[in-house]
């Protein structure tokens, strides 16, 4: 036991004059890092795609203060095919410049919003890469979930536009309550709001007949958003294709007389039924007279 006590003592001891033995005017050795680039939020970023479709603005720092100005690479790349002047307007790579005395930029991401239609998705990998400032190892690539409107909860009463562009494929036409005749395509374009619940599209191809596109106005202030066209000639129309003795002379459209709002659709289910009446009109514009029937059209995806 006392054996015991000495070897502590001597230990101690010799503790003291190890520790009375430093050099305490020698500095410590210390390891500076190298400065460094990164993004300041890690997390996945989603974004809903609407029309008009905001930026997407990503925030990135730099680990130190610098007095000469400083850039780094960034470049965007995707698992499920999104491209550039396809899903976002930007470039799919660039520079981001950090002036002397900054540490925050920001990176500018685009989305184009008929890119993204019902349920449609697309994942972005944003990565940064040298030159001067090197990538940090926990933040250097960014996740970001570009979406467009859920049918599991879309609204009729708030509608993505540029949603409707593209084709449908699956159109019918009924004329004069006759046979159905179809499937064909028919294309949506130039979708634009026009006011605080009404917009327009421009419907290629009604009737199957190759036609230029013809204007329609959409209406979702009611419980069934209601859909008209707007009257007029159709442009590259030839009358002779619903009767011989009319070839050379233009069609025209408007809304049949006996039906009140001319249609209705739904923006969640992305469908259309279309309803108007046909005339013919001379090449100078002078409106010759109408059809009696009525031509119901329904367009799907």
């Amino acid at each position: 036991m006392k054996l015991m006590n000495k070897f502590s003592l001597a230990m101690l001891a010799g503790g003291l004059l190890v520790l009375a033995s430093c050099d305490k005017t020698k500095p410590y050795e210390t390891t500076i890092p190298s400065p460094a680039v990164h993004f300041n939020k890690t997390t996945t970023v989603s974004v809903l795609v609407e029309d008009p479709a905001p930026p997407v603005v990503i925030e990135v720092g730099t680990t130190d203060l610098s007095n000469v100005d400083r850039t780094a690479k960034w470049v965007i790349t995707s698992p499920t095919g999104a491209t550039s002047g396809v899903q976002y307007s930007n470039a799919s790579s660039g520079t981001v410049s950090f002036p002397a005395g900054q540490v925050i930029a920001n990176i500018t991401i685009q989305p184009i919003p008929g890119a993204y239609p019902m349920d449609a998705r697309d994942t972005l990998y944003l990565a940064l890469q040298a030159p001067d400032l090197e990538p940090a190892q926990w933040g250097d690539t960014l996740m970001i979930i570009l979406r467009g409107e859920s049918s599991s909860t879309c609204s009729e009463d708030n509608p993505v536009m540029a949603q409707w562009a593209g084709d449908f494929t699956n159109c019918i036409e009924i004329y004069g309550g006759g046979s159905p005749y179809g499937p064909y395509t028919a294309t949506i374009s130039n979708p634009q709001v026009t006011g605080a619940t009404t917009g327009s599209v421009d419907i290629a191809n009604v009737g199957d007949f190759g036609w230029d596109p013809v204007t329609f106005n959409m209406d979702w202030s009611s419980t069934i958003p209601s859909i008209t066209v707007v009257p007029g000639i159709i442009p590259g129309s030839d009358a002779g294709d619903l009767n011989p003795a009319y070839a050379g002379k233009y069609l025209v459209i408007r809304p049949h007389p006996s039906q009140g709002n001319g249609g209705f659709y739904s923006f969640c289910q992305q469908t259309l039924h279309l309803e108007f009446n046909l005339g013919v009109a001379e090449v100078d514009g002078t409106i010759l007279g109408y059809f009696a029937s009525l031509v119901e059209e329904n367009m799907a995806r």
